[in-house]
């Protein structure tokens, strides 16, 4: 998160919750937290990230829903950060919340210095605002095109569903826990 340009650090980051499907390959964890600054002021007053993981088959999929954040604010989040000597290819897509940002940025603190893919959305008010996005969970160099995995996302600020290219579905609201439910087969 960058506020009147002042990247911030993720410091306590707090449980909200982990599960995992009955053997069918898919897990969640969530979690929230405050940015806390370097430069100027420490903290932005009601400013708060609440992030999802959830992992289903070769695909990571990041939900981030940032509450109390100012106009004048912008988030970045990157792929799997891996160096030039490494066969593992990282990718990111932006499926909701994300601004177009071709290209590859820095990983943050707090992560490995190196390049990667990236997103990036303006901020743009007090209201939450949702970023969703799909990671590749594969060491391949040539992971399965991300914009084919899911066919339809849904977001706004009190939750995601993202419906998966097979027909599973995956909801999300703010007030619970992650569900999975599995698509009907062709």
């Amino acid at each position: 998160m960058e506020v009147d340009g002042r990247p911030s650090t993720r410091r306590r980051v707090h449980p909200l919750g982990a599960g995992h499907g009955d053997g069918w390959g898919w897990g969640w964890a969530a979690s929230w937290h405050r940015p806390v600054f370097v430069t100027g002021p420490p903290m932005v007053p009601g400013l708060r990230v609440e992030s999802v993981t959830v992992a289903y088959g070769r695909h990571e999929l990041r939900v981030h829903r940032l509450v109390g954040a100012p106009a004048d604010s912008h988030v970045t989040h990157t792929g799997w950060a891996t160096g030039p000597e490494q066969d593992v290819v990282s990718a990111l897509h932006g499926l909701h919340g994300w601004d177009p940002f071709p290209g590859t940025v820095r990983a943050p603190r707090g992560t490995a210095f190196t390049r990667g893919p990236g997103c990036r959305a303006s901020r743009g008010g007090r209201r939450a605002r949702v970023c969703v996005g799909l990671a590749p969970l594969s060491a391949g160099p040539d992971p399965a095109p991300l914009a084919q995995a899911v066919s339809r996302c849904a977001a706004d600020e009190t939750g995601v569903e993202v419906t998966w290219a097979g027909g599973a579905r995956t909801p999300w609201r703010t007030t619970g826990t992650v569900e999975h439910q599995r698509g009907v087969p062709a």
